[in-house]
């Protein structure tokens, strides 16, 4: 292998999936965040493995969605914010539930549906202290009037909210969310009601209403990100290695120089940090990560040009794990996953 390579096992992502789908209170349905493409492994291949397992497909944009559906993906696709007013004739023709929490857009839709009498599906997304997307909880009851006293055009499927802190069990915020979301419960009136994401599933499991929306949990230990050892060299003790001098050799060292660098998604905040498994020797990076390549110390063994270089691997005893990376650059998994340029060859 010449090139920076991500091979995906779709087989790992559907047995997270069913583990997933079997945890759930029955009838409770699954949808599979795919937006950013699909955490940088591969929307299409993947959606298209995982149709017979998934009932929704969660997206950021409409380019997102439109090429789900250009490929024949017929999974229900919801994207995750509201149209602007150029999208809504193709929500429409592509049958993409949209989002929506300004009382303008939801006047907007209404006037579009009933003047081209087409039907559009949404999901009303109550801000219950995440302050990012969605209508106010405390303006939430009047635009959630404004949404069920539009036209039978408008396709009232779902209403959410998002957590802040999912990831942590007991932070007090938590159940003042699930507070303000369930005082509108009464007014909400449509077939489907999700609130968990990824972390949620498993820490309030009671409370995933009927739709789950699973993320980084479906990709969880399933890819290995390998690059090719690009050249070999010896350097005497006291050499500085890369830009800036910042790691100088204590001895006489082997160095190599991977593949792969910051412009394919590896951070900088990985210099002089972290290792990669070079036929399964621990070989620890030294210097800065370069745009295209970084360095890393081998050991006193011999070594080939382009020997494989796994940099993330779903097993630790194989190489970092994506949780691991994450905790040495302080980053999350799903940034640095996002981070992974298209010049990485992805195999599935």
């Amino acid at each position: 292998m010449t090139t920076a390579y991500l091979n995906v096992d779709i087989s790992k992502i559907k047995s997270n999936l069913k583990k997933i789908k079997q945890g759930l209170v029955d009838n409770t349905k699954l949808l599979l965040v795919a937006k950013a493409n699909a955490y940088g492994l591969g929307a299409v291949p993947i959606c298209k493995e995982v149709e017979s397992i998934i009932d929704y497909i969660g997206v950021a944009t409409i380019a997102e969605a439109l090429e789900l559906r250009n490929e024949n993906i017929k999974t229900p696709i919801l994207l995750l914010a509201e149209p602007l007013p150029n999208d809504f004739n193709i929500v429409s023709s592509f049958d993409i539930s949209v989002t929506v929490y300004n009382k303008s857009t939801i006047k907007k839709l209404d006037d579009f549906a009933l003047s081209s009498n087409k039907k559009i599906k949404t999901h009303f997304k109550i801000d219950t202290g995440m302050t990012r997307l969605g209508s106010h909880w405390k303006e939430s009851r009047e635009i959630l009037n404004v949404w069920h006293n539009t036209s039978s055009n408008i396709i009232k499927e779902g209403v959410y909210s998002h957590y802040a802190n999912s990831d942590n069990k007991n932070h007090p915020l938590n159940k003042t969310q699930l507070n303000r979301f369930k005082e509108h419960e009464s007014e909400f009136n449509a077939p489907f009601i999700h609130f968990s994401n990824s972390d949620a599933i498993f820490n309030f499991e009671l409370n995933n209403f009927n739709i789950a929306r699973v993320g980084l949990a479906a990709y969880d230990n399933c890819f290995t990100l390998a690059a090719p050892l690009r050249h070999i060299k010896q350097i005497p003790k006291d050499t500085s290695v890369g830009y800036g001098s910042t790691y100088i050799s204590k001895e006489d060292t082997q160095v190599g120089i991977i593949g792969m660098g910051y412009a394919d998604g590896i951070s900088t905040l990985l210099s002089n940090k972290g290792y990669v498994i070079i036929n399964k020797h621990k070989c620890p990076i030294i210097g800065k990560i370069c745009m295209d390549m970084f360095m890393v110390k081998l050991p006193n063994q011999t070594f080939k040009i382009n020997d494989n270089a796994i940099i993330v691997s779903p097993q630790n005893s194989a190489g970092l794990t994506i949780h691991e990376l994450a905790k040495l650059t302080g980053q999350n998994p799903r940034e640095i996953m996002t981070l992974f340029s298209s010049r990485v060859i992805r195999q599935y």
